[in-house]
């Protein structure tokens, strides 16, 4: 934990020289001189900016939510906190402003410093002054300020160190560290991203370029021949592997794992990463015909079992799924009858369906996240169907826990027979008077 102290030492002195350095700018500003303080990595986001207003003041401001993009908008707690440390709310008038701002002596440069650092760390999370960039008029002056280039990085990266993140060189080289440390043999994909073989298999990581996150997948079958059988073996591993999420996409089914990159905590990511392996581990031909489809190995081919320990969808729910292919609905006692008008059947179908729509859904959104439409289009058609069942059932559920009455009764009996074809027994227009 002596490592940890010194990091978080090392940060703390970072922002000191920042204050400092920053100090020194604003006492020295004229007027019309005009200083912003931003975020690195971000454009229109926050800031606080510095204006020399004549007569020796110094205006100060920080952009209100009229300015700010929609996740960094201000919350009550954020702008009590601003008035706390001295701005005041934006106000309309010659001497206000849209922003929140406050006006002082440049001789007072000090005490705008604080108000500016305290900003930045306490409202907008930002961790080291690398994050930042000073601009004077059109000049980046952040190097002349002596803010270091780089994070500090704590010595052996101490397992639980909670290391932001600044870009995705800098994650990634945190994930390609401890890796190293814990022996894992890794190699590198063409984008540099780290790769592990498990198992005659591959775990992938990527490291996002525009979020920090990391996120460890790998392929598990391809060539799916069913939707609905892959769909109900997902759901099963879903239960079975926690923090796995297993998607569906095209004819193929993926495993995945996302990790925070900010901070990020090498112990932490290594424990997902042999989690992960553990899975991979446990994968073979049976699991491969369980989900429908061959499995994504590295060159062996597997002979998949003839019999399966998986539970087909049940053939009335089926049934009851495509009776409704535009979406229209089911009478309720139509629905009831395929469940044998048993509410406990209906109701475990309803639960089969609520998670197959969760498991379609989340199937749409990672396909759109590699930007496959047409996947995405088809997944959540999917997950509208199943939709439409649950609603079905839940109307047989609501007609099925009814009271008992003579009027449910004649309901839900076997329909009376035609009218076109009458009681043989009784007496028509054709016969004979008795």
């Amino acid at each position: 934990m002596a490592d940890v102290a010194s990091f978080d030492h090392e940060v703390a002195h970072a922002w000191t020289l920042f204050r400092r350095q920053l100090a020194d700018r604003v006492a020295s500003m004229v007027d019309d001189d005009l200083l912003v303080v931003e975020t690195a990595f971000e454009q229109g986001g926050p800031c606080v900016q510095f204006l020399g207003w004549g007569g020796g003041l110094v205006r100060c401001e920080v952009p209100s939510n009229a300015f700010l993009p929609d996740n960094r908008q201000l919350n009550g707690g954020d702008e009590a906190l601003l008035v706390q440390l001295g701005w005041q709310p934006p106000a309309s008038g010659p001497q206000g402003s849209p922003a929140f701002f406050a006006d002082f002596d440049a001789t007072a440069a000090d005490r705008m410093a604080i108000m500016a650092v305290r900003a930045l760390r306490e409202i907008w999370n930002v961790s080291h002054p690398a994050f930042i960039r000073v601009v004077v008029g059109s000049d980046d002056v952040t190097s002349a300020l002596g803010v270091s280039a780089a994070v500090p990085e704590p010595a052996g990266l101490p397992p639980l160190a909670a290391i932001p993140a600044w870009d995705q060189k800098h994650l990634r080289s945190l994930v390609d560290q401890t890796l190293a440390i814990h022996n894992v043999p890794a190699d590198r994909d063409e984008d540099g991203d780290a790769f592990v073989y498990v198992n005659n298999m591959v775990l992938f990581t990527y490291v996002h370029p525009d979020t920090p996150e990391v996120e460890l997948w790998a392929p598990i079958v391809h060539k799916v021949g069913s939707k609905a059988r892959a769909a109900v073996a997902i759901l099963d591993l879903n239960r079975r592997w926690q923090y796995i999420r297993f998607t569906f996409t095209k004819d193929r089914v993926h495993a995945t794992i996302d990790i925070s990159g900010y901070p990020f905590v090498p112990q932490f990511f290594y424990e997902m990463v042999d989690h992960f392996c553990r899975f991979l581990r446990s994968v073979d031909a049976e699991l491969a015909h369980e989900l429908g489809g061959e499995l994504c190995s590295m060159g062996e081919d597997f002979v998949s079992p003839e019999v399966s320990s998986m539970d087909p969808l049940p053939a009335p729910l089926l049934a009851i799924l495509e009776l409704d292919p535009e979406g229209f609905g089911l009478d309720p006692a139509i629905v009831a009858m395929a469940c044998g008008h048993d509410k406990d059947t209906a109701s475990a179908y309803l639960q089969i369906c609520t998670e197959q729509v969760g498991t379609w859904r989340e199937s749409a959104l990672v396909a759109r996240r590699h930007a496959d439409l047409d996947e995405a289009r088809s997944c959540d058609h999917e997950a509208n169907a199943w939709s439409r069942t649950s609603e079905s059932l839940a109307a047989a559920m609501r007609l099925l826990t009814q009271p008992i009455t003579h009027e449910r009764i004649g309901r839900i009996r076997t329909p009376r027979q035609l009218e076109l074809f009458p009681n043989p027994a009784e007496q028509t227009l054709f016969d004979e008077p008795k």
